[in-house]
């Protein structure tokens, strides 16, 4: 699925559910009703947060050996020469996916391409050829 379709489903949800419960707790309504907008809200809230955490664009440079991960709010460079090991942990049965888990000396950085197949896909491919030893 789309990551641009994803995020603003969930944040147009989030806020319809916000302007809903600010309505509701202002108008005379019961408590249950006031509660289960509540809790729609912050549900809401959770379901964009998790859609921002999942956040990725990956650029690798092969000539450098580079990665370059850039997520919602930060971005970082790893050295492949760097790389302890990897796991492929991709989806091909059901909902066709990659997700790779790289090992870094100080960091574990857990990949999925939600919101950059191409990039991912190109690190994958990159992975399995150069560094099929490291796979555990």
């Amino acid at each position: 699925m789309n990551y641009s379709f994803l995020f603003l489903i969930s944040s147009l949800l989030f806020v319809f559910s916000l302007l809903l419960s600010a309505n509701i707790w202002i108008s005379d309504t019961d408590e249950t009703t006031q509660y289960l907008t509540i809790f729609f809200t912050l549900f809401f809230l959770y379901l964009l947060i998790r859609v921002i955490k999942i956040y990725v664009k990956v650029d690798l440079n092969r000539k450098d050996k580079t990665l370059h991960v850039k997520k919602f709010f930060s971005s970082k460079i790893y050295k492949i020469d760097e790389l302890i090991r990897w796991e492929d942990l991709s989806n091909t049965y059901r909902v066709n996916y990659n997700r790779v888990v790289l090992y870094f000396k100080e960091e574990k950085l857990d990949i999925f391409d939600h919101s950059d197949s191409h990039g991912v896909s190109e690190l994958h491919y990159y992975l399995k050829k150069h560094f099929q030893d490291f796979e555990k």
